[in-house]
């Protein structure tokens, strides 16, 4: 979703409240475009849904790089945390496993390592802090 086209459209329509005469005169990005007032709330309701929780994908997972925020599931625990991306490392040398490396307040001296041949199974990555309603709405081996 195109986030500053949502963002200007959402201007011309608020600095106008007579838009519907000339939202053209505001530069407005979606007129010419249909039923624009439409398509702009159906772009600003996707924006806004963008932004809910949800539990990221291993492709997600291994894109993450060094300083990413993430929150951190456990199962069997399910306790979520907030947590730090350190590093992903896909494959650790001589060894068929892969890691993500997290700092959070748990675990020896905050930091964790998560086994990518679990993932989805015992732990999993939510891209904001999940609702207990959407953690359990959310079945393991999704990820």
């Amino acid at each position: 979703m195109e986030r500053e086209k949502v963002l200007k459209g959402l201007a011309a329509c608020r600095m106008d409240p007579d838009w519907a005469e000339d939202c053209r005169k505001l530069d407005c990005p979606y007129c010419g475009e249909g039923s624009c007032v439409a398509l702009l709330a159906n772009d600003a309701y996707m924006l806004l849904m963008e932004q809910e929780p949800r539990v990221m994908t291993l492709e997600e997972v291994l894109a993450l790089k060094f300083d990413d925020v993430v929150y951190l599931e456990a199962y069997p625990t399910e306790a979520v945390m907030s947590a730090i991306v350190i590093d992903v490392i896909p494959k650790l040398p001589d060894i068929p496993i892969g890691v993500v490396q997290f700092r959070h307040g748990a675990g020896y001296n905050g930091i964790n390592n998560a086994d990518l041949g679990f993932y989805g199974k015992m732990w999993r990555c939510w891209t904001s802090r999940p609702t207990d309603a959407q953690r359990e709405a959310e079945p393991w081996g999704s990820g």
